[in-house]
């Protein structure tokens, strides 16, 4: 199994590799930008959920270009930071 751990965001625009979060942990900002995306497969327009037994999970498209197919990974929260499991 490959996991990628990247800070945890709280919001994106139009990909995962734009990931911005509240400097001082208020929604209200100030934001900053992450340097380094979540993902490491180009994909984007994604979604955090919990699962019908509670886990979290992102899904996704990806590549962010044609053919582009749904992707859906576990994602473990760890003191802020993710991990997607892959």
């Amino acid at each position: 199994m490959h996991s990628t751990t990247r800070p945890l965001c709280c919001g994106a625009k139009t990909e995962l590799g734009d990931h911005r979060k509240p400097n001082r942990g208020k929604l209200e900002g100030p934001w900053t930008l992450d340097e380094t995306p979540i993902n490491d497969d180009h994909g984007g327009h994604a979604m955090l959920f919990r699962d019908s037994n509670g886990r979290l999970m992102i899904s996704y498209h990806a590549p962010n270009n044609a053919p582009s197919y749904p992707v859906m990974y576990e994602v473990i929260e760890d003191n802020g930071r993710l991990t997607i499991m892959k």
